[in-house]
């Protein structure tokens, strides 16, 4: 195989891949009265950003799932708040634990849901 061959086979392995590293962007409704939100979702960095709060600590991604959480320290106590997105059908489910409220030996949890959608990209002037 010549070098001009080689160059061509691994541009065109090399595109596929820079398509999928583009973050996605979802406008996400709760089943409750909770305001909606804003998420963006850049899996190549690893990285998850929700409208409420710049960026989330611990980001993970599945092939059905991306879950992101942050854990919220205040006056000796700690609360963790996760989120866990569907990527088949984009309903999420969010979960507030708080560890220091124990309701029969078990740590306090408020759990939320609703839907989230595709939003389109923001127009980007620089």
């Amino acid at each position: 195989m010549d070098f001009r061959r080689v160059i061509l086979v691994g541009l065109a392995l090399a595109l596929p891949l820079s398509a999928v590293a583009k973050p996605v962007y979802l406008k996400c409704k709760t089943d409750s009265s909770d305001p909606p939100f804003d998420v963006t979702v850049d899996e190549e960095i690893g990285r998850v950003v929700h409208s409420d709060h710049p960026v989330y600590d611990k980001a993970g991604f599945t092939s059905s799932e991306i879950t992101y959480q942050r854990d919220i320290r205040f006056g000796g106590s700690t609360m963790t708040q996760k989120y866990v997105i569907d990527r088949t059908n984009l309903s999420y489910r969010s979960v507030w634990t708080m560890w220091s409220i124990l309701q029969n030996g078990k740590p306090k949890e408020i759990i939320a849901t609703g839907q989230c959608e595709i939003a389109t990209p923001p127009e980007r002037k620089i």
